[in-house]
């Protein structure tokens, strides 16, 4: 089976699947859900997390990237960056 763009970089950090895996496991979601489209105020909560926590973990990712691994638009990442940082 062919590995997405992703996985094939090997480096000593963890991938974003493992971040968002953790916190799917975290807040009793799937990782499907947190990458769709619903909108239910647990959803955004486990988005959140994961746009920080990969944000801090993966400082070498782009908004671009971070972006199309979760489904969203780069504006939505920069925001919840932008977001981060001001708290």
């Amino acid at each position: 089976m062919k590995q997405p763009w992703f996985c094939i970089i090997e480096c000593d950090r963890r991938s974003m699947t493992e971040i968002v895996s953790e916190i799917a496991g975290r807040y009793h979601v799937r990782v499907a859900d947190i990458i769709g489209h619903r909108r239910t105020p647990v959803l955004g909560m486990a988005r959140q997390e994961a746009y920080d926590v990969i944000r801090v973990e993966r400082p070498d990712l782009t908004s671009g990237q971070v972006a199309r691994f979760l489904n969203r638009e780069s504006s939505t990442i920069r925001h919840a960056w932008r977001k981060q940082q001001a708290a």
